[in-house]
């Protein structure tokens, strides 16, 4: 007997095509929607700190909701693994303590840990609203997991993983009553989250992560999570082609993101190291490695100041080393003698300022660097570029041939901070004298820090190749005698940039434009006689001049049966220009639709928009082919008498200047009201030429825009030479010729002018007018009202820049 069914009935092959559009385009929705959700799903954990802080003002409740996630993935861990176990035959929460105890070596092998039932999530968050002690309970889960640990691998990972949270402490509210109110809370919001963000808790945590960064940024000024692009640059940089590497160190590992992504390029037998001073980015980094399922032999975790404690690596040397600097770390530095005569830091002679580190980084890892090592560093621009003893530490690197490329990279590589940034590589065992300098601000200060861009910049790394205007090979001795500047931005422009003849080209090609210009406007018609001859001509009724119908949607008469490939012509296929219209074809493959269900428009048909929003942007076209049109557009098919593009000029004027004047900004055009349009129909011979006059008039409009472009750059480029010219000159410090002020950061544009002995006055409040300042509510540093302009302060004519705000925003005072 045939078991299987028996086959469907044949479909045609029109039927089977049009089927398999659409559970393509089905299975497209299906994705995006995931992504969606999935975008959604992380949004709605990132509330829960918010919607903490609105009920209990004051407390930072993230590190807490970071370690009760991990509870409850814990939790659900420890449930999934006990249903696959045979003997367990009913819900591993409702045992008891005493039958789960057997699965406790086991799980311990497994997962790592064990977790009673009586202390899984859920069982003791169903128990809060009646446990009188919550916090001791929390207390003795956290502390049972850990103990659970011991003698297994992963006691390194839980050791002391709640240290730093006081469940049931002062720092949680003065009474166990508030305690207990906000531990209910927190348990309450991670109960509600999705199972899917639970059991991608690693992806959960990057989300959290980043979300959480842009408030530390904005509090300290300095970033605790950085752009997944960032690490993935500093690694290629750092294994130089390698696949795989022996060990990995990173100083400064925070939350142990750098070492994550070090992790694909370790070796089986490879090691990855890290040191974090604090606390909770410690636990952070141990719980981020347990989440992505890392082998806890593969790394080692270490709380403490590496800069302070150099003993615990004292012996490694490692293979690559990448670190992303803190920016506003202190340290004692010179103030502690011992760290003057540490072999770390003696070489130099010197040690790094107290309040800026990261040249104390680097000389810590050079002394950890093994002999044909590599350690990349995400570094600030003023570590490479100020005086003092950082001028120092960087003349002792180039001595001893230490630096192999500098990278500037874009502010998009930072989503939570503005500031500059730059990649330094230090390469022991170097042949080369030559630092490669690369600038990937200048040609790619328009796009995005994206993965092109880091592949493109590891490329350019590891061939060590030179790139007009983007990278440059530069002798060491060059740059010491450039006052060990390691700024790329000081190499890369004036090696490459050939300004002179560039200047020379483009004024070549601003006089090439000019005389073009003149030739076009010389051969167009008088707009005066034109403008006589057509007051001449008769009005007619557009009904009289063409046929005018609209077109119709397709979605609703989309035809099963037999079909033909039709031509579709949308809204979004117009132009907005008369000279780029004649001709209008949908980018869109044909659609196989019943030609009798839709509206056919003849080739040459004029088509405009119906809504009043489409008009105003100028959309219009003629159709290049028989076509079907959309239900947005009006189709006008000129007869004999009526050339096609005088027609789409009249009617669009038309459009313009009459049914726009009078109507609703938001109205749509009916066909009613189109029909008694009237335009002026002078001979046929006129028409052609005013179609060629407008066609004439929007080339030279074209053609003086590229002209304004280029002189633009030209001067740019002049303004460029001039300041390249007086290099040359001392530099001074802002504070030597000015008196610079700081004020609160106020929701105002904020302007500063310089007076002309070198100090300077701020105001805050200005509006700005047309290029004008209104100083009408302007207040001082001082907050007094400058009701009336004082003559001593500002005077007509005046600019002032703005050093808060849009960049590059001036203002001229327009006041006496």
């Amino acid at each position: 007997m045939n078991h299987f069914p028996s086959p469907p009935r044949r479909k045609s092959n029109d039927l089977r095509s049009i089927k398999s559009i659409r559970l393509h385009k089905r299975a497209e929705m299906k994705d995006s929607e995931q992504d969606s959700n999935k975008e959604g799903m992380f949004a709605e954990t990132g509330m829960i700190a918010q919607r903490l802080e609105q009920r209990f003002p004051g407390w930072d409740s993230r590190r807490y909701i970071f370690a009760m996630l991990i509870y409850r993935y814990l939790s659900q861990k420890m449930e999934e693994f006990a249903q696959e176990q045979k003997h367990i035959l009913q819900p591993y929460r409702s045992l008891d303590d005493e039958q789960a105890q057997s699965l406790s070596e086991q799980a311990c092998l497994a997962l790592g840990y064990f977790i009673l039932p009586s202390g899984l999530f859920y069982n003791v968050y169903n128990d809060a609203p009646r446990d009188g002690n919550l916090g001791k309970t929390l207390e003795w889960v956290f502390s049972d997991i850990e103990e659970s640990s011991a003698g297994y691998p992963s006691e390194s990972v839980f050791r002391d993983l709640a240290k730093d949270i006081d469940i049931d402490g002062p720092a949680l509210g003065p009474v166990s009553r508030s305690r207990k109110k906000k531990l209910l809370c927190l348990m309450d919001e991670v109960s509600n989250v999705c199972e899917q963000a639970i059991s991608d808790l690693a992806t959960t945590f990057e989300y959290l992560l980043v979300r959480y960064s842009r408030l530390n940024t904005k509090a300290t000024g300095d970033v605790l999570f950085e752009s997944r692009l960032v690490p993935d640059l500093l690694i290629l940089l750092g294994c130089r082609g390698r696949r795989s590497i022996q060990s990995f160190y990173d100083p400064y590992c925070r939350t142990g993101f750098l070492l994550s992504h070090a992790r694909f390029r370790l070796s089986s037998e490879g090691c990855m190291y890290g040191q974090s001073e604090n606390l909770f980015e410690y636990n952070m980094a141990r719980s981020f490695m347990f989440l992505l399922n890392i082998d806890p032999s593969s790394y080692v975790l270490s709380h403490e100041d590496s800069l302070l404690c150099g003993n615990t690596f004292e012996e490694y040397r490692f293979e690559v080393i990448a670190s992303i600097l803190p920016k506003n770390k202190r340290w004692l530095g010179d103030d502690d003698l011992s760290l003057l005569a540490d072999r770390r830091f003696s070489p130099a002679g010197v040690v790094a300022p107290k309040t800026k580190t990261e040249l104390a980084y680097v000389m810590h890892c050079i002394a950890h660097l093994a002999d044909k090592g590599t350690a990349t560093f995400a570094i600030s621009m003023g570590a490479l570029s100020r005086i003092r003893s950082e001028k120092v530490i960087r003349r002792w690197l180039l001595d001893n041939n230490l630096v192999d490329a500098v990278v500037r990279i874009p502010n998009t590589a930072l989503p939570s901070s503005q500031r500059q940034q730059c990649v330094l590589v230090i390469r022991k065992g170097k042949s080369d004298n030559r630092i490669l300098f690369v600038d990937a601000t200048l040609k790619d200060e328009k796009r995005k820090f994206d993965f092109g861009m880091v592949g493109r910049i590891a490329d350019i790394y590891c061939q060590r190749k030179e790139v007009p205007s983007y990278s440059v090979l530069v002798d060491r001795h060059e740059v010491i005698t450039n006052g060990c500047d390691l700024t790329p931005f000081a190499y890369v422009r004036s090696f490459h940039s050939g300004d002179a003849k560039q200047r020379n080209s483009l004024y070549k090609a601003i006089e090439a434009r000019t005389t073009e210009i003149a030739c076009i406007a010389s051969s167009c018609e008088s707009f005066k006689m034109l403008e006589a001859e057509l007051e001449l001509a008769s009005s007619m009724s557009v009904v009289s001049c063409a046929a005018v119908k609209m077109g119709r949607n397709v979605k609703t008469s989309t035809a099963i049966g037999s079909s033909v490939p039709v031509a579709y012509i949308r809204l979004s296929d117009l132009a907005q220009a008369l000279s780029a219209s004649n001709l209008v074809q949908s980018e869109e493959p044909p659609i196989c639709v019943d030609a009798a269900s839709v509206k056919m428009f003849e080739e040459d048909t004029v088509l405009f928009p119906k809504s009043a929003a489409s008009i105003r942007s100028g959309r219009r076209g003629i159709l290049a082919q028989r076509s079907a049109v959309d239900g947005n557009l009006l189709g006008l098919h000129a007869r004999q008498n009526i050339e096609p593009e005088y027609l789409l000029y009249a009617f669009g004027s038309w459009l313009s200047n009459g049914y726009l004047a009078r109507g609703d900004r938001t109205q749509i055009l009916k066909l009613s009201e189109a029909v008694q349009a009237t335009i002026k129909v002078p001979p046929k011979a006129v028409q052609q030429r005013i179609v060629q006059a407008i066609k004439t008039s929007e080339l030279t409009e074209c053609l003086m825009n590229e002209k304004l472009s280029m002189v633009k750059q030209y001067f740019a480029r002049c303004l460029y030479e001039l300041m390249a010219s007086v290099s040359d000159e001392p530099e001074l410090r802002i504070c030597d010729v000015a008196e610079v002020s700081k004020i609160l950061g106020y929701n105002y544009n904020k302007f500063v002018k310089y007076s002309e002995d070198g100090s300077c006055f701020a105001l805050r409040g200005c509006n700005i007018k047309n290029g004008s300042l209104d100083l009408c509510s302007a207040q001082r540093l001082d907050d007094k009202i400058l009701y009336k302009i004082s003559g001593s302060l500002l005077h007509r004519g005046d600019i002032l820049f703005s050093y808060v705000g849009t960049p590059g925003h001036v203002a001229v005072v327009d006041a006496d």
